[in-house]
């Protein structure tokens, strides 16, 4: 019998934090563009034969994800419900990645990174 390895190198990965403009939209808002990070990369993932036993293909699935995230509140403007001529203010909360590695596909985390805080109401 042949025996196959693989043998991983984390050099392979380029998982980081980068800059990124992004588009804020929330409901009938004005969209904002924001200065934010996201995570890039790619992380090793891989199909191999199992050392130990042929008959068994292993699977390794690694993803580029934020570890650390810092929550900021964004300011948009939005039709004001109550005068369709106005605007108002509304402050939402956003989930911003600080810091980026290689995770296993396992360790999902689908949480909702936006939410609506409070209202401010402004006449512009």
């Amino acid at each position: 019998m042949v025996a196959l390895f693989l043998i991983v190198n984390e050099t392979y990965a380029s998982c980081s934090k980068r800059t990124k403009v992004q588009s804020i939209r929330y409901r009938q808002c004005l969209p904002k563009r924001l200065l934010s990070y996201a995570c890039v990369g790619s992380c090793l993932s891989s199909v191999h034969i199992d050392p130990n036993n042929q008959s068994i293909i292993e699977h390794t699935c690694n993803r580029c994800q934020e570890t650390v995230t810092k929550t900021t509140a964004v300011q948009l403007l939005c039709p004001n419900p109550n005068n369709s001529s106005s605007f108002q203010k509304v402050s939402i909360d956003i989930k911003i990645p600080m810091e980026c590695i290689c995770t296993s596909c396992e360790n999902g985390k689908d949480d909702a990174v936006v939410h609506e805080s409070h209202r401010h109401r402004h006449r512009h």
